[in-house]
């Protein structure tokens, strides 16, 4: 007596129902049958036992990405996406949220914008920001060259304001102000 085997007509049949993504794996797992000499049952079966029924009869497995399948860019997606790039100039960022936070009904989502700007090719360059003048270095070298002011309301419910300078470098109380509660 042989090993029950899954037929290789119902695993090409089934490679492109899962390709067209017209099944999903879950669904095609669910009643596969196994044929022997004199029978045939169907069974439930794992995603790998799937797989390895396609190695085991030479057969090239079903090429499916994970999650769901991709939107599909329309010409009306291209044509409105351009309008408003004509109209707004503005990086794929920007437009993301201009375009789901517009009161048409058109959403989309970051990434197929994100080809919609590819197959495009439009692209605004980054702005640059202009160099500064001076550049002031915030490094301490000595004491009370850098400070910087601390508010904290003391006595819980009383919240009484109290100001302190206070000395980055030495890390020194300069001077304290208490500022009566109003």
């Amino acid at each position: 007596m042989s090993r029950p085997t899954i037929p290789s007509w119902w695993l090409i049949q089934t490679r492109k129902k899962l390709e067209s993504r017209e099944l999903n794996y879950l669904i095609a797992c669910k009643r596969v049958p196994y044929e022997d000499e004199m029978k045939c049952e169907f069974r439930s079966i794992s995603k790998n036992t799937l797989k390895a029924a396609y190695t085991n009869a030479n057969l090239t497995p079903p090429n499916v990405k994970p999650g769901p399948a991709p939107d599909d860019i329309t010409p009306e997606n291209l044509q409105y996406v351009l309008q408003k790039f004509q109209e707004y100039k503005c990086g794929i960022q920007k437009m993301f949220w201009r375009l789901n936070m517009d009161q048409n009904v058109y959403s989309v989502s970051y990434n197929k914008l994100r080809r919609i700007y590819s197959i495009l090719e439009i692209k605004e360059p980054k702005s640059d920001r202009p160099p500064q003048k001076y550049y002031t270095p915030y490094e301490a070298t000595k004491p009370d060259t850098i400070w910087h002011v601390d508010v904290h309301f003391l006595y819980g419910s009383q919240r009484l304001p109290v100001y302190g300078i206070i000395d980055d470098k030495s890390r020194f109380l300069l001077a304290l102000k208490i500022l009566p509660n109003k």
